[in-house]
């Protein structure tokens, strides 16, 4: 397995291969939902390396791209140790702005909002489906956008997901990114670990306060599970 780690300098311009410096493990994390892909790694300092914020960083292995994003990050300790923290686009998705949609699809909003803040970006399958006029107040970019997607997974069933592909973000069908591969103990499953809990994000009693602007009055509505209260 080959792996390319390249970064350059936001303020110099120089590009660093930074492959055989890296000393402890590259670390690449990604997830279906909101959080941005990571990528983090440490190297000794070095007097000829400058990394500031800012700069790209790609990493690759065997050829094949597997993060683009930039460094957010800097940690330097006594000892010489830098580790290095970059985001891929998704981060920016993290943004806040207020938008009014009518007649649009998510795909489109998701468009529109790439454009608005110059991210680089490609719808790989359109929606069909056109989500109801809403009024995004102080939103996330990606808040925004996942009210569209939720809707039409609401009203349709096709459910449409981000990514950041190598430096581009992708509206795309979940559908699609299907494999043949199965995970079982007779294929590729070697261990696992199975936990429960209801610690974090678990509720028997939920109350919903709702504001009637025919009445001037607030409305409470509570559903609860009076077996396990």
């Amino acid at each position: 397995m080959q792996i390319e780690l390249i970064v350059q300098d936001s303020k110099s311009g120089n590009a660093w291969d930074m492959s055989e410096l890296v000393n402890s493990g590259i670390s690449w994390e990604t997830n279906i939902a909101e959080r941005p892909g990571k990528l983090t790694f440490e190297y000794i300092d070095q007097e000829n390396i400058s990394i500031n914020e800012g700069s790209p960083v790609s990493f690759k292995i065997d050829g094949q791209g597997i993060f683009f994003g930039y460094v957010f990050k800097k940690k330097q300790s006594k000892s010489g140790k830098i580790q290095i923290t970059a985001y891929d686009q998704m981060r920016y998705l993290k943004n806040k702005d207020t938008y009014v949609f009518s007649g649009l699809t998510a795909s489109e909003i998701f468009l529109r909002i790439t454009s608005d803040f110059k991210l680089k970006a490609e719808v790989v399958n359109a929606s069909t489906y056109v989500v109801a006029p809403r009024v995004h107040d102080n939103k996330t970019l990606f808040e925004v956008i996942q009210y569209g997607i939720d809707e039409t997974l609401i009203n349709t069933g096709s459910w449409y997901m981000l990514r950041d592909n190598f430096g581009k973000l992708q509206f795309i069908n979940v559908n699609t990114l299907k494999t043949d591969l199965f995970i079982g103990d007779e294929s590729l499953l070697v261990d696992y670990d199975y936990s429960s809990s209801i610690d974090d994000d678990s509720y028997n009693q939920i109350k919903l306060i709702k504001e009637n602007q025919e009445t001037q009055k607030r409305e409470v509505y509570i559903v609860k599970d009076s077996s396990t209260i």
